[in-house]
């Protein structure tokens, strides 16, 4: 825990806003949502684009992702 303060701190976030939302059941739900939804679609890293059902993984990606929404 006192890792990821740290961390946050250092990326310029509140800590404690962030372990707050962390533990609200609400936002647990749809992190394990989203999370099970992003398995069925075959994700296996970040970051991971869809444009319709083509997947794009990797920032050096991006210009394909654009060339698939034009």
């Amino acid at each position: 825990p006192e890792a990821l303060r740290a961390i946050l701190t250092n990326a310029g976030f509140d800590p404690e806003q962030v372990v707050d939302a962390m533990a609200q059941p609400q936002i647990k739900t749809a992190l394990i949502e989203a999370t099970d939804a992003a398995a069925k679609r075959g994700v296996f890293g970040a970051p991971t684009f869809f444009v319709n059902d083509e997947m794009f993984f990797g920032q050096d990606r991006m210009d394909w992702v654009k060339r698939a929404l034009g």
